[in-house]
């Protein structure tokens, strides 16, 4: 199978997209994204140090929601794993990690780090089933979100680095007829 880095890149872009995406519509401040030529890629957004369980929810969402977006751009029926391999790719990223590799530190990890600030709450059950709900909510966002997320890609793909403002307009812009009031329910809920 043939690396292609510019599929690499576009997929890097779809999936740190999606972050931006949510995490701005779930109230959160992006501050930046960016994707560079080696693949490194972030989402940088400002979080509160202790979430309550419902931002961490929307969080641990935010982090699902880049796969989901990949799948999407990729023509793919979305990929879930089980609980059971999330959390062991989860450790084996924290081992890597502890062992001094800090490109390691990946969505696995902070996800489950989110779920377990969730789950205790008991308003999604246990962390086997905050997992599954947060899946289901991910898909059901970049579903949703579909416009913003592709127009923010594309943004991305071209640009490499938007500020959070950047990534704001570029959301809005997307927003056709009728989208504003979508937001305002959203809030509303």
């Amino acid at each position: 199978m043939k690396f292609d880095r510019e599929e690499m890149r576009l997929e890097t872009c779809y999936h740190e997209a999606a972050h931006a995406v949510l995490n701005h519509l779930n109230g959160f401040i992006v501050r930046r994204v960016y994707v560079t030529e080696k693949l490194n890629a972030m989402c940088v957004t400002a979080e509160p140090r202790i979430p309550y369980p419902w931002q961490a929810f929307a969080l641990a969402c935010s982090l699902l929601a880049g796969e989901y977006a990949v799948d999407r751009q990729c023509e793919q029926p979305p990929r879930t794993l089980t609980f059971e391999k999330f959390v062991a790719e989860a450790e084996v990223t924290w081992e890597s990690y502890e062992c001094g590799d800090p490109e390691r530190e990946d969505d696995f990890v902070r996800c489950l780090e989110m779920l377990c600030i969730a789950a205790p709450s008991g308003i999604y059950g246990t962390l086997e089933e905050c997992y599954r709900l947060a899946c289901e909510a991910a898909e059901h966002e970049v579903e949703v979100w579909w416009e913003e997320i592709v127009a923010v890609a594309e943004q991305l793909m071209e640009a490499k680095y938007l500020d959070g403002a950047e990534v704001v307009m570029t959301i809005e812009s997307a927003w056709g007829d009728g989208r504003q009031d979508e937001i305002e329910n959203k809030e509303e809920r």
